[in-house]
């Protein structure tokens, strides 16, 4: 659908019984996305993932398969900063899921940089004055963030 866009979560992991990207995911799927779709005429398409490896392989091709307009992904920082992720790293992934898998293989991923004009799209945030900073982010991470976003990247670019 050429207007559909794809809002994702993430769901418990260890030491967490409720993810925070849920939390928000839950508000902004019942005050916001209504009034989005009817303003925009968009169709959102929403779901929370498992923090697990396999599962983020799995789900995320019928994702990328219905080449969505925009892919929106919430996740967890560590800081109390909104992090605009601009760029998955070359990385081995070495922290465990909530099965305690860890990619074998050692793969080294590739580094790959998001197209969209995310200076603009920073600076149009800030000036919104938000009650917490926003900044951009070089890094997605070690663990399972970066695989999402590198997979859904190459497959949007390679299929």
């Amino acid at each position: 659908m050429a207007n559909n866009v794809v809002i994702t979560c993430y769901g418990p992991f260890k030491g967490h019984p409720v993810n925070a990207s849920s939390e928000t995911f839950k508000i902004l799927k019942n005050d916001y996305f209504p009034v989005y779709e009817s303003d925009f005429g968009v169709s959102i398409s929403s779901f929370e993932l498992r923090v697990s490896y396999q599962e983020v392989e799995k789900t995320i091709k019928p994702v990328a398969e219905s080449k969505p307009l925009l892919s929106i992904h919430l996740g967890v920082y560590p800081e109390k900063v909104i992090s605009i992720e601009r760029q998955c790293n070359e990385t081995v992934y070495s922290l465990p899921d909530v099965d305690y898998y860890t990619p074998c293989d050692n793969k080294c991923w590739p580094t790959m940089t998001s197209k969209l004009p995310l200076d603009d799209i920073l600076t149009t945030i800030i000036k919104q004055d938000l009650p917490t900073p926003v900044q951009m982010s070089q890094d997605a991470g070690l663990v399972i963030w970066q695989q999402l976003m590198l997979s859904l990247m190459q497959l949007c670019v390679f299929s």
